[in-house]
């Protein structure tokens, strides 16, 4: 009769530097969607707030009156405004959404206000906003989620999936850096740029985000900002790929 190996074999069986592979892949597996969740704040915390919102059933967030304004006060009286509920709401950082006032003029033709049929128009009400990381700041606007791709959305709706994926790349990037060796060099990095090519839509969403501007603002740069952030990605991933790949091959492990 044959005896099935145990997981707990099958890992003792394994060589150190696949073993480690392992259980990082365990580890991410584990702490990979608090860790997707807290990315997805940092990098676009404009669309957190909007899925939080959506997810509240908050309705529509800007509710205003509009009249048509003649020369003099402004022609919306208190009783023509719609009043907020109160919210119940919470923000991604656990903090209530406010209501804040929205009053301003506008005309409805700038550049012929000479005529009589133009004229101005007067909008009064409230907008719901979120106080953002930093309480007592300007707040973050709900804005509609149009705004962003499908995948972008999916992904911050459902940081399991970012999770499940980056697991799933970093499985298949360790199984084909491990294959057997292949016959020329130029292959085998071939073979690792494959390996690290998912790392550039990364480097992507990461570059073009507030956070990367903001912590590049003030730094003395010579590549522009969103491609110095981007290669700060890309390349410790391949070189990490060409050190797996051509140092620690599966004969030398």
């Amino acid at each position: 009769m044959t005896l099935v190996p145990r997981p707990l074999d099958r890992l003792r069986c394994l060589r150190p530097l696949d073993r480690a592979a392992s259980l990082g892949l365990l580890v991410i597996a584990l702490a990979g969607p608090p860790l997707a969740e807290r990315a997805a704040l940092e990098l676009d915390p404009a669309l957190c707030v909007a899925l939080a919102w959506e997810r509240g059933g908050g309705g529509e967030p800007v509710r205003v009156a509009k009249t048509e304004a003649h020369p003099g006060p402004f022609a919306v009286t208190p009783s023509d405004l719609p009043t907020p509920p109160d919210l119940l709401l919470v923000d991604p950082w656990n903090r209530p959404f406010v209501w804040a006032k929205v009053d301003y003029r506008y005309v409805n033709n700038p550049h012929r206000y000479k005529r009589p049929e133009d004229h101005a128009i007067d909008v009064r009400g409230f907008e719901a906003l979120s106080l953002g990381p930093i309480p007592g700041g300007r707040g973050l606007r709900v804005l509609p989620q149009e705004n962003w791709p499908t995948w972008q959305r999916t992904l911050v709706r459902h940081p399991a999936l970012a999770a499940l994926l980056a697991a799933a790349w970093l499985s298949v990037a360790w199984a084909l850096l491990r294959a057997p060796p292949l016959r020329t060099r130029a292959r085998e990095v071939a073979l690792a740029a494959l390996v690290a090519l998912p790392a550039v839509p990364v480097a992507w969403l990461v570059a073009s985000s507030d956070v990367a501007r903001r912590l590049t603002a003030g730094l003395p740069l010579v590549l522009p900002a969103w491609l110095a952030v981007a290669l700060t990605i890309v390349a410790p991933c391949l070189l990490l790929a060409l050190g797996v790949r051509l140092v620690a091959r599966p004969e030398a492990a």
